[in-house]
């Protein structure tokens, strides 16, 4: 029996961080390998404003700070299911149980046609646990389906036109579908419904309260921004849902989204035309 230290060093902020090291060792005089697996918080470190301003020294250790809300609306009283530092220790385990990937955004100006050519934003995902985490706790379908907290029966498969009916992401109500998936010959399409329950309840803050009302997307691990179109500093893909007065037709397909109804807690209710003509031209919310 024996103990090995396995170090780490970061220059100039604190973070936390999953290791996967594979290293030989002699063991009764042989040689084996063996792989240690472990998770490390480093801090305290300080977050800024970006322009270096307003920085605010957080302890992932200790868990001196709630997490994150960029606009500070919080009901008096309320109180944070995970504080700083479990939240990040929860976030590293996600990836340990086998999501190596973080949830990110591609974040669109007016002139964008393509959302997969639009500004990479790592962590962009601000409604997930294993992104920005800033306004919502809750797993996107996708990272929840890869962890089978959704199976393949909650999924409803879209590949032909017709009305639709998906019930919220996580709740305690019954429904027939919790997330759809429609596959094109480009790429395919997360959809899911948020309400403000459980690791959601902060939806319910007016500041995020309109991603309640309609479908959130994601392209595999990239929430796709729409309502993209505002300047960069104003921007902060807080707002991001298909609602129910708009229409998408995503680049580079022939599908469009449209007809979005709220049901509230029940659901939403959307429909999905396959046409002829490629959008090739427009980022195709209107």
């Amino acid at each position: 029996f024996g103990t090995i230290f396995l170090t780490y060093s970061s220059k100039g902020c604190g973070g936390a961080g999953l290791f996967n090291s594979v290293f030989s060792i002699w063991i009764d005089g042989k040689l084996e390998t063996l792989r240690a697996i472990s998770m490390a918080h480093l801090g305290p470190h300080e977050r800024c404003a970006p322009d270096g301003s307003n920085c605010v020294s957080y302890d992932h250790v200790s868990g001196n700070v709630e997490p994150r809300y960029i606009n500070q609306t919080q009901p008096e009283g309320w109180e944070h299911p995970l504080r700083e530092s479990n939240l990040v220790e929860t976030h590293e385990l996600i990836h340990l149980f086998g999501i190596y990937w973080h949830s990110s955004a591609r974040k669109c100006d007016a002139a964008a046609t393509d959302f997969r050519e639009c500004k990479h934003r790592e962590y962009g995902n601000e409604f997930s646990l294993v992104g920005g985490a800033g306004a919502a706790l809750e797993l996107p379908a996708n990272e929840r389906y890869n962890l089978h907290f959704l199976s393949r029966g909650d999924i409803l498969s879209v590949g032909e036109s017709g009305s639709f009916q998906i019930g919220p992401i996580s709740s305690a109500l019954p429904a027939e579908h919790r997330a759809a998936l429609i596959v094109t010959d480009a790429y395919s399409l997360w959809l899911e419904y948020r309400r403000p329950v459980g690791y959601d309840t902060s939806l319910g803050w007016e500041d995020y309260r309109e991603n309640t009302e309609g479908l959130m997307v994601t392209a595999g691990n990239h929430l796709i921004d729409l309502n993209r179109g505002a300047l960069d500093e104003e921007n902060t893909l807080f707002q991001v849902i298909l609602n129910g007065g708009a229409s998408w037709r995503p680049f580079g397909t022939k599908v469009t989204i449209s007809n979005v109804v709220s049901l509230g807690d029940v659901g939403v209710n959307f429909t999905v035309t396959f046409g002829d003509e490629l959008n090739s031209d427009s980022y195709g919310v209107s």
